[in-house]
């Protein structure tokens, strides 16, 4: 089974000076190839942020007039409404944008074309899917589908989905219970004829005008009531559910010529609307047609100035080639005094290398005097340290000296005193 598709225009938007992007979305949709093409061109070189990189239909129109004069749409980007020629040489020149932190970014814009499959054909509406509506969707969202109605084995095809919610609701019933208050169901075999000519539903669609017809045979589902009062076999119940069936049945052709009405009368407010939409887009080529023949005669002035302006230059430029001769020779001169200064130059590349030796040898002597210092330095460390070694010694020695002259101080004065003690005694003896 062949599977529709649309062809979706993705536009991205990043700062070259980042690597994230800024904008990334889709913003249109088409059935075509080629208008997606052509509108993911037109969004890239004509959109902006504002709005959402999708130009108005007059933005289109004068800036597609431009882009047919230049050779290339590398030679008309637009970025924040300014005018550039390349898009790497977006650093001044751009007005300030509401809102923008850094109007001078150069950013660059892309505009992607997918393919993408409808999958409503190649996956069908199943029983367990259309039980989805009565669940969990409002009243306000259309129904996709018309369940299978209760003694009634036939449900709805899916094609229902351009009729609104309140025509897709299963016609009530309430009118059987009021007229048989006390009716049960027939029996199986009963209510398998009954479905078996149930109503059917047919539509046919059209490309240009989209229209849906539904029609209905009600012989098919009509029961003659004489007929099943002739017959011997049939029994007050099954007579009760024949004329419920009937009454079903009416109220599914009241149901499907109520769609029908409803669907003329879409037709009509839609083949109004088309004739709205004819004549504003009349109105809107007039002014297109203005709005061109104004542009014609600006470019017309504009072009009789341009010839103006290029008689002035021609004038100007006869007087600059009179300067340049002049300028030329000036050269001359300057270019023999530059082979002067050339040779001069030689004579001090050569005097540079003579100086570089020179230069090299007192680096060798520097290194050399360097090194000698470097170990004179390292012995006077060293007779330092044992300059230093010596004087602790020197230090300990007389430490020891001193103590041991205090001790013999000592042990002296003890000793004279115990020689006076040892005199006074025998002087005491001898008295």
């Amino acid at each position: 089974m062949a599977s529709a598709v649309f062809y979706s225009v993705t536009i991205e938007a990043w700062h070259l000076d980042t690597d994230h992007n800024y904008f990334a979305s889709t913003v249109e949709h088409y059935a075509n190839l080629e208008q997606a093409n052509a509108s993911a061109r037109q969004c890239a070189l004509f959109g902006g942020y504002k709005s959402n990189f999708v130009p108005s239909a007059g933005a289109i129109m004068d800036r597609e007039y431009f882009t047919s004069k230049l050779y290339s749409d590398e030679e008309y980007t637009f970025v924040h409404n300014a005018k550039v020629t390349k898009a790497r040489v977006l650093t001044s020149g751009i007005p300030l944008e509401a809102g923008s932190r850094n109007p001078f970014r150069p950013r660059r814009v892309i505009g992607i074309v997918r393919k993408v499959e409808l999958l409503d054909l190649s996956k069908p509406m199943t029983p367990n899917i259309a039980r989805n509506w009565d669940r969990f969707m409002p009243d306000s969202i259309p129904k996709a589908s018309i369940l299978k109605t209760q003694g009634m084995g036939t449900a709805f095809p899916t094609e229902f989905t351009t009729i609104s919610s309140a025509e897709l609701r299963p016609p009530k019933r309430r009118i059987v219970d009021t007229c048989f208050p006390n009716a049960v169901s027939g029996p199986p075999t009963f209510l398998h004829m009954a479905s078996s000519h149930s109503a059917t539903v047919e539509r046919s669609c059209s490309v240009h005008t989209s229209s849906s017809t539904l029609s209905w045979n009600a012989s098919d589902t009509a029961y003659d009531p004489v007929s099943l009062d002739q017959s011997d076999d049939f029994s007050p119940q099954k007579i009760k559910s024949a004329f419920q069936t009937v009454i079903q049945n009416a109220s599914s052709a009241v149901y499907l010529l109520t769609c029908q009405q409803t669907a003329i009368e879409k037709l009509c407010a839609k083949e109004q609307d088309l004739k709205q939409k004819e004549t504003s887009l009349e109105e809107r080529k007039k002014l297109v047609k203005q709005r061109e023949q104004k542009y014609l005669a600006h470019i017309q002035a504009r072009k009789e100035q341009s010839d103006k302006d290029m008689l002035a230059r021609k004038e100007k430029f006869d007087k600059e080639s009179q300067s340049l001769t002049t300028g030329w020779q000036d050269l001359e001169n300057e270019k023999e005094s530059c082979r002067l200064l050339k040779e001069k130059l030689s004579g001090l590349a050569k005097e540079k290398e003579d100086f570089e030796m020179v230069k090299r040898e007192y680096r060798k002597r520097h290194e050399s005097l360097a090194e000698a210092v470097a170990e004179r330095e390292s012995r006077l460390v060293w007779e330092k340290a044992e300059f230093e070694s010596a004087k602790d010694e020197f230090e300990k020695e007389k430490l020891q000296m001193q103590r041991q002259r205090e001790e013999m101080l000592e042990k002296v004065q003890s000793e004279m005193q115990q020689q006076m003690k040892a005199t006074m005694m025998k002087f005491m003896g001898g008295s």
